[in-house]
This record gives C-alpha cells, sequence and structure tokens, in this order.
C-alpha cells in the first residue's frame, strides 16, 4: 500500500512537473518571438537625389551623385558597395528601351547608416568625351537630353548580403 500512495505522490509530482515545464516553454517562445519582431528586416530606401556636372577637362569629366540611403530598421545598416550605370536616350523621349551607355562602374565604399535614419552619398562617375559625343550632339540638335542613373547598393544585414536597386530618369536642358 505504501508503495501504490508512493507512486500516486509520484505521479502528481510530474503532471505538476509537466505544467511547469510547457509554461516554461511556452514564456521562452513568447520571448524569442517578442525579440524576433524588432529583428524584421525592412529593405532599405535607395534613390538619387541629385545628379550635377562635377567636373570638366581636356579628355574628361564626372557627374556627381547625390544618393540617399534610407533605413527604417531598428538596427545599423552597413552599405559596402555602389553599381551604377549611366545612359542617355537615344531618340526624343525616355519611354523607349534606346538607351546608349556612357558610363558604369562599381565603387567599394564602407557608408553606415544609424538605426531610423538616412545617409547621403557622394558618388563621382567618371566619363571620357568619347563617350558622351554622341550625347553631346543630341544635346546640341535638340536642346535637351533624356538620362538615366540606375544601379544598385550592397548592403550587409542580418539576414545577409542584399543588393537594393535605384533607378532615376530626368531630363537636361541647357
Amino acid at each position: 500500500m505504501a508503495s501504490s500512495a508512493r507512486q500516486g505522490d509520484d505521479r502528481r509530482r510530474r503532471i505538476g512537473n509537466g505544467w511547469r515545464d510547457a509554461l516554461g516553454v511556452f514564456c521562452l517562445l513568447a520571448a524569442c518571438a517578442a525579440s524576433a519582431c524588432s529583428l524584421v528586416f525592412e529593405r532599405p530606401e535607395v534613390r538619387v537625389a541629385e545628379v550635377r556636372l562635377g567636373s570638366i577637362g581636356l579628355t574628361g569629366g564626372t557627374v556627381d551623385l547625390a544618393v540617399d540611403v534610407a533605413n527604417s530598421n531598428g538596427f545599423d545598416l552597413v552599405a559596402e558597395a555602389f553599381r551604377y550605370e549611366v545612359d542617355f536616350a537615344d531618340n526624343e523621349s525616355d519611354a523607349s528601351d534606346d538607351w546608349k551607355r556612357l558610363a558604369e562602374g562599381e565603387v567599394e565604399r564602407v557608408v553606415r547608416v544609424t538605426a531610423n535614419d538616412s545617409a547621403c552619398v557622394e558618388l563621382s562617375v567618371p566619363f571620357s568625351h568619347k563617350q558622351v559625343g554622341s550625347a553631346l550632339l543630341r544635346l546640341l540638335r535638340n536642346r535637351e537630353l533624356h538620362y538615366r542613373f540606375r544601379g544598385d547598393v550592397l548592403f550587409d544585414t542580418p539576414v545577409g548580403a542584399m543588393w537594393v536597386p535605384f533607378d532615376r530618369t530626368g531630363l537636361v536642358r541647357p
């Protein structure tokens, strides 16, 4: 009899421990879920804010790009590289797919964008006069030139490396 009483007590303790274990697991899962909410990753917003002629010389020049990077995450992001392409429309509008390449390249530059903040990154895009000859002819002939800057930015994020695109079209009138 004493042994059956002891078995009943052991069984009640195991059932009681089971509830405590389940409650502990539930609390652990709830804490993990709450902390994961703060780690949800939102894609940074990348946009070309400004385009201007940087310099011009005998053999070429530069176009300066101001790229705004907005980080709406609760943690810092690091931009590691910027790839770009500069094109001009070889027709009367920017609506066609007839673009001519002026320049392309990649700049490795580390830029930290703090949590819930933004940063402006200046990029100088070199070009040669040979590359822009037909663009200048179109500009002189039509008194305007449609252009397109596009590319992407490489970010080191908590979910891995990620390329985020940017694209801007515009019109130059002298």
